[in-house]
Order: C-alpha cells, then sequence, then structure tokens
C-alpha cells in the first residue's frame, strides 16, 4: 500500500515537519492532554496561544495530522504497522526531493503518530461512522393541503413531511418520510426513550467513560 497526500494536506503536513523540535515537544504534550474526541478546530482554539502559532494554521497542522492518523488507520488494515507505515511516508517525501525530511523525521512522525488521545478519537470516529447510512441532518416540515370538491375546498390535511439528509458510502443523500399525529406522537416517546437509556448509560459508567466527538 503506497502512501499518497493530497496537495493541499501536503503543504500543511510540511509544515508540521518545519516545527522546530522544542515547539513539536510542546505541540505533542498539549495534544496528549487533550480531551478525546477533541478535533483540530477546538484543539487548534486551546494551544495556538500556548505555542505562539497563528490558530488557522495550527488548525491546519492538526487537520493534516489527523489525516495521517486515518492513513494510518487503513494502512493497519493491510497489516502495515507503525514502523512501516513511517517508512512509507518517508519515501513518499523523498520521491518529490522534500527538503524537510531529515534524521529525525521518522522519530518526530513515530512520536506525533502515537498519542493515546488522538488514536482513541479516531477509533471512536470509525466506529461512529462504520454504519452504512450516517445521519447528518433532519427537519420536519408541517403543511396544510386543502381538499376540494369541484371548485370548493371541502376540508383541509395536515401533512408533516420527516426529512432526513444522510450520508451513505461518503455520498450525500436524503429521503422525506410522511407522518400523521400519530407518528409523531410514537417518534416523540422513542427519543424521550433513547434520552432516557443515555442518562441511565451516563450515570452508570460515569462522564469520564463517555468519549464524546465533536460535529
Amino acid at each position: 500500500m503506497a502512501f499518497n497526500i493530497s496537495e493541499q494536506s501536503l503543504a500543511h503536513f510540511e509544515r508540521f515537519l518545519a516545527l522546530p523540535e522544542n515547539l513539536l515537544t510542546s505541540l505533542v504534550n498539549g495534544l496528549e492532554k487533550a480531551p478525546i474526541g477533541s478535533l483540530p478546530k477546538s484543539l487548534s482554539t486551546q494551544l495556538y496561544q500556548s505555542l505562539n502559532l497563528d490558530r488557522k494554521d495550527l488548525e491546519n497542522i492538526l487537520s493534516a495530522i489527523f489525516n495521517l492518523y486515518k492513513a494510518k488507520q487503513q494502512a493497519k488494515t493491510f497489516g502495515i504497522g507503525l514502523e512501516e507505515f513511517v517508512d512509507e511516508v518517508i519515501a513518499f517525501l523523498e520521491t518529490r526531493h522534500d527538503d524537510k525530511v531529515n534524521h529525525k523525521t521518522k522519530n518526530n512522525l513515530i512520536q506525533i503518530l502515537s498519542i493515546k488521545s488522538i488514536s482513541l478519537t479516531m477509533t471512536a470516529i470509525a466506529i461512529r461512522t462504520e454504519a452504512e447510512k450516517l445521519a447528518v441532518e433532519t427537519g420536519i416540515f408541517t403543511d396544510l393541503r386543502p381538499i376540494f370538491s369541484e371548485n370548493d375546498i371541502k376540508g383541509s390535511l395536515i401533512l408533516h413531511n420527516l426529512k432526513v439528509e444522510f450520508l451513505e458510502n461518503g455520498e450525500s443523500k436524503e429521503n422525506f418520510f410522511l407522518l400523521d399525529r400519530e407518528d409523531l406522537a410514537k417518534l416523540k416517546v422513542q427519543i424521550l426513550n433513547a434520552e432516557l437509556k443515555e442518562q441511565s448509560i451516563r450515570k452508570k459508567l460515569g462522564s469520564s467513560e463517555i468519549i464524546e466527538i465533536e460535529n
């Protein structure tokens, strides 16, 4: 499995490779202390001041690191371990005659790819998104439809349309479902039951054992 990366991600990744050793150490320390489930945007907000970096620049660097973790996960499914994966990354950079590669690059990559909080975050994301369909957005639209007899309105129907936007195999799709008042009542009860189950699980496990993935 040959490692590859988009040109945009590569530019941000090279920015990471160019970080001074002391800054890299501070970045790793900060990321190791971050809550599991934190993503690049919130991590950059938490860390940019202590690292003396531009917040957006740091967010881009972290996005490149997260993409690297994703590639590492994919490599693992092919039986490729961390060191072999890092060797592939370095080989890719060397084919581009990247001047950011030096004798410290391998150790730096192994260090940044061994952060437990990010590894657990990526695992949680993979579990959450492994379903064939992943809901993205929902909405209920209520409409009043008149019933005609010839040219006269004899009555009206109240209609509720549930819109569900979802991802299926990475493709954005949407479906509409017609609901009546009884359907709404059932849906409300089911949602309340799900919330009560979640509260019970949280109480049983304790908040420290629940991973919250940011949106």
